[in-house]
C-alpha cells in the first residue's frame, strides 16, 4: 500500500522538494570549457543543463568561428573526462592533446543526449577553475562543397610523365654513384635525426608545429636536385619527389614530375582561402582538404585527385605506408622566393605548403637558392618558453661532380671539370664530348676560349630574373672576400655565391630568433663565393674572356671594374679586414686588384702581352676612359715591351689558386698573390717580377712617403707599379735624387722580417715614370731624372732592370673613396684571403 503525501508527491521516493530542486538544478546555466582539436585557444560556452549536446555543438561552434556553417554532420564532440576527472589544467598538456590527433580515452558524445545525463556533464556539474570539460572535432569541407558543387568536378593526374623512366635516367645512374657519398650519408642521418626527434621528442607532446625540417640551400647547379635522387636510391627511405618552380622550367628534370607537381599547386590554391595563416595549428583544424587528398594519393598510389580526404584518412595511409619500416620524405625541389614585396598571402601559402606534410609528421626536405624555407617561423611549444628547440638543419654544400665519362677528354681539363659545381661541370663535358677538339695547341686554346665565352653567356643567362644581384655578384666575384649579412641568400639565387658554412648545421629557434647549433647569438646569413680550386668553371668563365665582357651596366654596355663597384649601392659594401686598420685604402687595393684580374682576361686563354693588358688595366683603374685609347708606353725590359710576347696569365682573383693541373701551363693559368706584410707592398704576380703598391691618400704623398715607396720596391721586380690619387708636382728640391739614388742601402732594422735591403742594387738601373687621368703617354717626374745611378757605369750607360710607374687616378672612380692624410701605413700582418668584405 502506498502512503500519499498531501499534494501526491510519493513518500519513500522523491520529495516533492527533491524534485524541484532537481528541476531547478538541470535548468541552471553553467559554463563548459571547450577547445576544438587542431586549435591551441580554448574558449567557454554558457548553456543551460537541459540544452542537448547538439545544442552545446551548435553553441560551441558559433563561440569558436561565428562565420562558419558547420552542419551536424561535420561536428564531433568529446567527453574531456577519465577516471581520474575532468582533464585538468596543464599548458603543454593540453596544448598537446589539441594539436595532436583525435585520442581514444575521451568518449564521444551523442547529439540527443542531455547535458545533465550523469554521462555527460551530470546534473551537479560545476565549474571549477583549472578544468576542461569537451573537446570537439569539427569538420570544414563542408565549406568547400558550396564552391565545388557549382564548379566543375575537380580531377587532376598524380602520374608522373611518361617519358620519366628517360628523362631520369642520368639522374638515377649517378646516384648509384653518389648514394654513398658522405654528404648524401649526412642528410640520411638528418632524416633520421628527425624522425627519432618526433618519437622521442615529440610524441609525448605530438606537437608537430615543432617537428624538424631539412634545408639544400645554395645557388643553382649545386646538385640540390641530383640529391633527391641519391635519397631514392636507398631502400628504406620513401621519397616523394616535387618541383614548385615559379620560372619557367630550364632543366628537363623538371618536366619528369611536371603533372603531380601542378596537381600539387592546383590543391594548394583551392585549399588557400581556408588555411588562415599556414600554421599547422590552421592546418589542423581542417577536417578535409584537397591538400590532404593529394598527400592520400601519393601514398596509396592513387592515379588522380577528385576531391577533399580527411586527417584521418591520411594517417590510415600513412600508417599503411610506414609499415614495412621505411621513412616516408617529401622532396620540395624549387622551393619559391617571397621576392622583395613580401605579400601577406604569399607568405600564407609558402607556410601552408611547407607545413601540409609536416602536419602528419612526414620528413620534408626543401631545396632552394633563398632564404625563404628557413625563414617560415610560426608559433610552437618553443615561444611559449625560454627554451630553444630544433627548427630545421642546413645543408650548404653537396657531393661534387662525378662522372666517369670526363676520362674522355683531354687530361689537361679533367681537372677543371671535376673541380667544379655539377651542372657546370655536366655542360661542358657535353660538349667537350660532342666535338671534335683541335690537336693543335694555338686552335685548342681559341675553341676553348670560344666554349667559355658560351658557357658564360648561358650561366649569366639563367640570372637575368636578378639583374641588378647579378651584377652586384659580378663585383663580388672578383674581390675575393667574405659577404656578410645577406638576409634573402641574394647573391644565391642571382648569382651563384654559396653560405659562409661549408658544413651542416643546425638552427634553433626560440622566441623567433634563430641560432646555430649551440651559439648563443641570432644567426645570420652570410654568403660567399666559394673558392677557385671548387669551382673552376665559374671562375673561367664568368669572370670574363676573349669573348665574354663580366662587367656591364644595366643596358648591357661593358664598363670598367671601378665604376661597376661605383654602381652596387653603398649599404652593400664595405671594406674591412681583421688585420688592417679600415682607414688604410681597402677600397682602392680591391679596386687595383679586381681590375688587374680582369685586364689580365682580355685576350682570353693563353696570356696577354703586356702592352694590352697594361692598357686594359688603366681603363679598369678609371684613367683611360676607353677600351680603344691609346697611350705612348716607356721603354719596359725586353719581354715585357713586345706586343707578341703573351707573358701575363689567365690570373684568379686575389690569392686564390687554379686547381693544380697541367691545364695551368697550356691555359697560362696563374694566380695574383695579396703578399704578406714583411714583403711591404700589395700584389705581386708572375712570379714576383710585377709587383704593385697602392696609396690611397687624398693629399700627395711627401718626399719621405716617395722615399719609402722606392725603398720598397722588390729586388726581383721588373716592373713595379705605384696606384695613387696625386703626386706633388716635383720632389727632391733640396736633396739630389741621384745623391738619394747612390746612398749606400740601409741595413734592415734589427729584427726586422724585410727580406732584403732597401734600394738594393738594381734600383740604381730603375727607369721612373708618371701618367695622369687621361694622358696619353707617360712623362718623368720631375727632379727624378731617368739616368744611370750606377757608381761603375760608364756615363752612356743604359742598362734597364726595372721601371716603376706611378699611376695617379685622382678622383676618377672614387665615389666611395675615403679621405686621408698620409700617415705611416699600418700594413696587412698576415696573408689572408678574407682580406676584403663585402656586407650585402
Amino acid at each position: 500500500m502506498k502512503i500519499v503525501a498531501p499534494g501526491g508527491c510519493i513518500h519513500g521516493i522523491r520529495s516533492c522538494e527533491e524534485e524541484k530542486m532537481e528541476e531547478e538544478s538541470i535548468a541552471r546555466t553553467v559554463r563548459v570549457v571547450c577547445g576544438v582539436y587542431g586549435d591551441i585557444n580554448l574558449f567557454y560556452v554558457d548553456i543551460s543543463l537541459n540544452s542537448t549536446v547538439d545544442e552545446l555543438a551548435a553553441a560551441l561552434v558559433t563561440k569558436w568561428k561565428p562565420s562558419a556553417l558547420i552542419g551536424t554532420s561535420e561536428r564531433t564532440l568529446y567527453l574531456a573526462r577519465n577516471e581520474d576527472g575532468w582533464l585538468k589544467a596543464d599548458a603543454n598538456g593540453i596544448r598537446s592533446i589539441l594539436l595532436g590527433p583525435v585520442q581514444a580515452r575521451f568518449p564521444i558524445l551523442l547529439p540527443m543526449d542531455f547535458l545533465y545525463y550523469d554521462d555527460v556533464l551530470g546534473s551537479s556539474f560545476q565549474t571549477v577553475r583549472g578544468e576542461y570539460h569537451v573537446l570537439a572535432r569539427i569538420d570544414l569541407r563542408h565549406e568547400q562543397s558550396h564552391e565545388t558543387s557549382q564548379a566543375p568536378e575537380f580531377e587532376h593526374m598524380m602520374n608522373v610523365e611518361p617519358s620519366y623512366e628517360e628523362i631520369t635516367q642520368a639522374y638515377r645512374e649517378t646516384a648509384e654513384r653518389l648514394k654513398n657519398h658522405d654528404k648524401v650519408k649526412q642528410v640520411i642521418a638528418a632524416i633520421k635525426q628527425i624522425t627519432e626527434y618526433r618519437v622521442d621528442v615529440l610524441a609525448s607532446t605530438i606537437v608537430q608545429e615543432d617537428m624538424p625540417f631539412i634545408v639544400l640551400e645554395s645557388s643553382s647547379g649545386t646538385g640540390k636536385t641530383q640529391m633527391a635522387f641519391n635519397l631514392m636510391a636507398h631502400e628504406d627511405l620513401e621519397v616523394y619527389y616535387l618541383v614548385h618552380d615559379q620560372q619557367p622550367i630550364r632543366q628537363k628534370v623538371y618536366s619528369a614530375v611536371a603533372t603531380r607537381s601542378n596537381t600539387f599547386k592546383k590543391c594548394v590554391k583551392k585549399d588557400m582561402p581556408y588555411i588562415d595563416d599556414g600554421a599547422i595549428v590552421a592546418i589542423s583544424s581542417m577536417g578535409s582538404l584537397y591538400t590532404f587528398a593529394f598527400i592520400w594519393a601519393l601514398l596509396t598510389g592513387a592515379s588522380s585527385v577528385s576531391g577533399g580526404k580527411t586527417r584521418s584518412e591520411v594517417e590510415e595511409a600513412l600508417r599503411s605506408k610506414t609499415e614495412s619500416g621505411k621513412i616516408v620524405v617529401v622532396f620540395l625541389d624549387k622551393f619559391p622566393a617571397l621576392g622583395n614585396q613580401e605579400d601577406e598571402r604569399k607568405v600564407f601559402m609558402l607556410r601552408f605548403i611547407q607545413n601540409v606534410f609536416r602536419a602528419f609528421g612526414i620528413v620534408v626536405i626543401m631545396s632552394a637558392t633563398n632564404g625563404t624555407a628557413r625563414n617560415l617561423i610560426t608559433t610552437g611549444s618553443h615561444s611559449r618558453s625560454d627554451s630553444k628547440a630544433l627548427w630545421c638543419i642546413m645543408f650548404p654544400s653537396l657531393p661534387s661532380f662525378q662522372d666517369p665519362s670526363v676520362e674522355l677528354i683531354p687530361s689537361e681539363l679533367q681537372r677543371l671539370v671535376r673541380h667544379s659545381r655539377p651542372l657546370f661541370a655536366h655542360l661542358a663535358l657535353k660538349q667537350l664530348g660532342s666535338d671534335q677538339l683541335p690537336g693543335e695547341k694555338e686552335e685548342l686554346i681559341e675553341y676553348l676560349n670560344i666554349l667559355m665565352g658560351s658557357l658564360a653567356d648561358q650561366f649569366g643567362g639563367w640570372k637575368e630574373h636578378w639583374p641588378d644581384w647579378f651584377r652586384t655578384g659580378q663585383v663580388c666575384l672578383f674581390l675575393c672576400g667574405c659577404y656578410v649579412v645577406d638576409r634573402k641568400s641574394g647573391l644565391l639565387h642571382g648569382h651563384f655565391a654559396r653560405l659562409a658554412e661549408d658544413e651542416p648545421f643546425e638552427l634553433m629557434v626560440g622566441k623567433k630568433d634563430l641560432t646555430k647549433n649551440d651559439e648563443t647569438g641570432q644567426w645570420e646569413c652570410r654568403t660567399m663565393f666559394p673558392p677557385v680550386y671548387e669551382d673552376a668553371l665559374l671562375y673561367l668563365t664568368l669572370t670574363g674572356g676573349k669573348y665574354y665582357n663580366p662587367l656591364v651596366d644595366a643596358t648591357g654596355d661593358p664598363i670598367p671594374f671601378h665604376t661597376a663597384l661605383s654602381e652596387v649601392p653603398a649599404s652593400f659594401v664595405r671594406f674591412d679586414n681583421d688585420k688592417q686598420l679600415s682607414e688604410d685604402g681597402m677600397r682602392l687595393e680591391s679596386i687595383v686588384g679586381a681590375s688587374l684580374v680582369v685586364a689580365s682576361h682580355q685576350d682570353g686563354f693563353g696570356g696577354s702581352a703586356f702592352p694590352s693588358f697594361f692598357l686594359r688595366f688603366l681603363f679598369e683603374l678609371g684613367i683611360l676612359e676607353s677600351r680603344d685609347a691609346t697611350v705612348s708606353l716607356p721603354k719596359l725590359p725586353l719581354m715585357y715591351e713586345s706586343p707578341t710576347n703573351r707573358c701575363v696569365p689567365f690570373l684568379a682573383p686575389p690569392n686564390q689558386v687554379w686547381p693544380n693541373t697541367s691545364a695551368n701551363e697550356l691555359l697560362q693559368l696563374g694566380t695574383l698573390r695579396r703578399v704578406r706584410n714583411e714583403e711591404r707592398i700589395d700584389f705581386c704576380f708572375m712570379g714576383g717580377e710585377v709587383t704593385v703598391e697602392c696609396k690611397d691618400y687624398s693629399d700627395p704623398p711627401n718626399v719621405k712617403v716617395i722615399k719609402d715607396i722606392l725603398d720598397r720596391v722588390p729586388e726581383a721586380s721588373r716592373i713595379h707599379l705605384v696606384v695613387t690619387n696625386t703626386l706633388q708636382a716635383s720632389y727632391f728640391n733640396t736633396e739630389p735624387f741621384d745623391t738619394f739614388m747612390k746612398a749606400d742601402p740601409k741595413l734592415p732594422a734589427e729584427g726586422s722580417k724585410s727580406l732584403k735591403p732597401p734600394r738594393a742594387g738594381s734600383l740604381r738601373h730603375a727607369r721612373i715614370y708618371k701618367m695622369s687621368a687621361n694622358d696619353r703617354s707617360f712623362s718623368e717626374i720631375t727632379m727624378m731624372e731617368n739616368k744611370c745611378h750606377g757608381e761603375n757605369c760608364r756615363p752612356d750607360c743604359d742598362q734597364l732592370d726595372k721601371v716603376i710607374l706611378f699611376l695617379l687616378r685622382g678622383s676618377r672612380g672614387n665615389g666611395q673613396k675615403e679621405d686621408r692624410k698620409a700617415p705611416p701605413k699600418k700594413r696587412k700582418t698576415a696573408q689572408s684571403q678574407d682580406s676584403v668584405m663585402a656586407s650585402l
